[in-house]
């Protein structure tokens, strides 16, 4: 196997979502934000409406990208209470979060040694991930990585989540001006069967990192941790 660019999902690939959620009792977190806003409202409006909007993420606004456009999330959880909120104030909520969510990220277990193997390697670095490019970029200049990769796209910049194949497309453009390669020579790593999986069906090799979901399109790999993938990283690249 000759592979020229190794492609990474972010949120529960690289750094630990479910973790930092936990830590951050989001609910909770995001409870105080509209509450310190000035939004007042029943505990059980809001359990209703949190419910909700949860649910539309999956049904809803699946695949559409404009659910990364800051603030959204906000914007629709107060719709579901029946609060109208500007957009202005939905976004400044927005980056409360986000400042809280940045501050307990952290990279899995593994992952850095993942990255400083393949960074010392013949092999390009770049991330595809479902999100909004200003949000992803303060996450990983946060726990300072961001040095490690030379191309990054993100779904709501291209029109696009991965399951459209658009990050995809979009990344192997990208790439003819850094490294060029076809997608045969680039692996996508990530949880998610339902979108990174997707990636196959370009050509790409796909690993699929503990997933959690039903596997879709059979990948070429499945590993439970980064130990279990670095181990294949040094096979390929013979270490």
């Amino acid at each position: 196997m000759q592979f020229k660019w190794i492609l990474f999902d972010w949120r529960n690939t690289l750094v630990d979502g479910r973790k930092a959620l936990r830590a951050l009792k989001g609910r909770k977190t995001v409870e105080n934000i509209l509450r310190n806003t000035g939004i007042s409202f029943e505990d059980s409006t809001y359990a209703t409406a949190l419910a909700a909007t949860e649910l539309e993420k999956t049904t809803k606004y699946y695949g559409n990208p404009d659910r990364h456009r800051k603030g959204f999330y906000f914007k629709q959880l107060c719709f579901n209470m029946g609060k109208e909120t500007s957009w202005e104030t939905c976004e400044e909520m927005d980056e409360l979060f986000l400042q809280k969510y940045v501050a307990v990220l952290e990279l899995l277990p593994g992952a850095l040694e993942t990255l400083e193997f393949l960074k010392n390697r013949s092999v390009k670095l770049g991330i595809i991930s479902n999100a909004r490019e200003a949000r992803f970029l303060k996450q990983i200049k946060h726990l300072d990585v961001a040095h490690f990769f030379n191309v990054v796209i993100t779904s709501f910049e291209v029109g696009g989540e991965k399951s459209s194949l658009k990050p995809f497309r979009a990344f192997l453009e990208k790439a003819q001006l850094v490294r060029p390669a076809t997608a045969s020579e680039c692996v996508m790593v990530g949880d998610r069967p339902d979108e990174d999986g997707h990636a196959k069906k370009l050509g790409f090799y796909t690993i699929l990192f503990n997933p959690y979901t039903e596997i879709i399109d059979e990948p070429d790999l499945i590993v439970k941790n980064h130990g279990e993938l670095l181990n294949f990283f040094k096979t390929v690249f013979l270490e």
